[in-house]
């Protein structure tokens, strides 16, 4: 698998449980899944432990036998069948033309010590990936933003508390729509979402995706002002959100790879 490392969502579905299981239902009985993340180096932080061992579990519960040979990346290697990181031993037992790389100068016992130093460092309570569950992704951005966390900790606080301000300054009715807009908003985000995660891309449909709300917006501001509101009509705008998003979490919950597009798209 030649991808970088699972630091979005787009990047997260080739490292998911659903990507690995179609991996291995397209080999050979006696295929191998090769994977490279970072390095580790000689120390392993949270983070990385927290995603190699993500990316481990989710391998190890599709192949039954699993290797890390640490290297300019660690390898992940997934096999039905067995395997062996004594590169040098198979090298000289095949001989093997190498008269660069060969026994003498791959030590199979220092890449023995490694991969059993990164074992032991895997928590296998620590789950698997799946695509609504992209925590690698979560991960990878949690570890990034821990270099500004100072900087990063204000900048999240000050718009929370802005957001919840405002709440308290509006009349029932603004707050009302205030709330709603917000979600609406706060929907769109995870559709984009969840369409990457579906699709794969994003790029060619996100501008149909916000035509589609703008629309949205246009439709709803005509028919109010055709029709008289009130408070049940806000309590049925709020009740059609509710409805909707309870059907969006039935969809993100469920196995979408087997809905057709002509149902999950207008959804």
């Amino acid at each position: 698998m030649a991808v970088p490392d699972p630091s979005s969502v787009h990047l997260n579905r080739y490292y998911s449980y659903e990507f690995v299981s179609r991996l291995k239902n397209n080999l050979k009985s006696n295929g191998v899944v090769i994977y490279g993340i970072n390095p580790s180096g000689h120390y392993l932080s949270d983070w990385q432990t927290k995603k190699l061992s993500l990316i481990y579990n989710t391998l190890s519960s599709v192949f039954r036998n699993l290797e890390i040979i640490s290297g300019e990346k660690d390898y992940l290697l997934a096999s039905d069948q067995h395997l062996s990181i004594s590169i040098s031993e198979l090298t000289a037992s095949r001989s093997l033309l190498n008269i660069y790389v060969n026994e003498d100068y791959i030590d199979d016992t220092q890449i023995e010590l490694r991969s059993n130093f990164l074992n032991e460092q895997i928590n296998t309570t620590e789950g698997i990936n799946t695509n609504n569950k992209a925590l690698p992704a979560f991960y990878s951005t949690v570890k990034y933003l821990a270099h500004f966390s100072s900087a990063m900790n204000l900048l999240l606080v000050i718009p929370i508390i802005v957001l919840f301000l405002l709440l308290f300054l509006f009349k029932t009715q603004l707050r009302g729509m205030y709330i709603a807009g917000f979600t609406g908003a706060s929907i769109e985000v995870i559709l984009i979402f969840f369409f990457q995660i579906v699709y794969g891309y994003i790029y060619a449909a996100i501008g149909i995706l916000i035509a589609v709300f703008m629309a949205g917006l246009i439709l709803g501001a005509f028919v109010g002002r055709r029709f008289q509101r009130s408070i049940i009509s806000y309590r049925i705008s709020f009740l059609i959100i509710l409805v909707y998003l309870s059907v969006l979490y039935i969809f993100l919950s469920s196995s979408y790879t087997a809905i057709p597009p002509l149902i999950l798209w207008p959804v």
